[in-house]
């Protein structure tokens, strides 16, 4: 029986994710959006349904939350989860991602085309990591984390709760990242960063706090 899918988020990523429900063996039944310039739209041929409102409408198919900022995809998540509590979260996995056997994937995680997972590593619900990705053995990635394309985690990691990496950032041996934080584009982080900040450049230094 083919799974069905509808994707919340109707945006650039979403377009992307809906490519990858289909690698995955989905058909994808359309698109959920609250932006007002998406109703009645035709998304990457398929349609915009209507907005997070009607979820339960559609409570039949998985559900993945296509938004790459970890705070909008957190309160989309508890907003559909409130809505209907028979709603059920897809993970979806491009198949040619290379993982060891002892990588542990949490629901509604996105994970594209050319990561790699080596061993001992865990991912916590609703994480993105987009293309080309690589987490080094023995790290931690917390729930609702987005790892850009071409994101470096290495060994003995930990990445926190709603943590944003930015494109081709890395995150050095033993150095981890506080939740609610943000490392931005290009960045090298050589060692912790606290809850709640910004940090930029190689060395990565602190920018900004929340």
């Amino acid at each position: 029986m083919t799974k069905r899918i509808v994707i919340v988020g109707a945006g650039g990523f979403g377009k992307e994710v809906a490519w990858l429900a289909e690698y995955c063996g989905y058909k994808v039944h359309g698109f959920l959006d609250d932006s007002d310039d998406s109703k009645n739209q035709i998304v990457y041929k398929l349609p915009v349904l209507g907005n997070v409102q009607d979820s339960l409408k559609y409570a039949q198919y998985e559900f993945i939350i296509a938004i790459g900022n970890p705070r909008v995809r957190e309160r989309l998540v508890n907003k559909v989860s409130e809505i209907s509590k028979d709603i059920s979260f897809a993970t979806l996995i491009h198949p040619d991602c290379v993982m060891s056997d002892t990588v542990l994937i949490s629901e509604g995680c996105i994970i594209a085309s050319k990561c790699l997972l080596t061993v001992d590593i865990s991912l916590g619900k609703h994480c993105v990591l987009n293309v080309g990705v690589t987490v080094g053995h023995d790290s931690n990635v917390g729930d609702f984390s987005t790892l850009a394309p071409k994101v470096n985690i290495c060994g003995n990691v930990t990445i926190g709760d709603l943590v944003e990496i930015g494109t081709a950032s890395s995150v050095v041996q033993s150095a981890n990242v506080g939740d609610n934080s943000m490392v931005c584009m290009g960045s090298i982080v050589l060692k912790d960063v606290e809850d709640n900040t910004v940090v930029m450049g190689n060395p990565a230094r602190v920018i900004k706090k929340f």
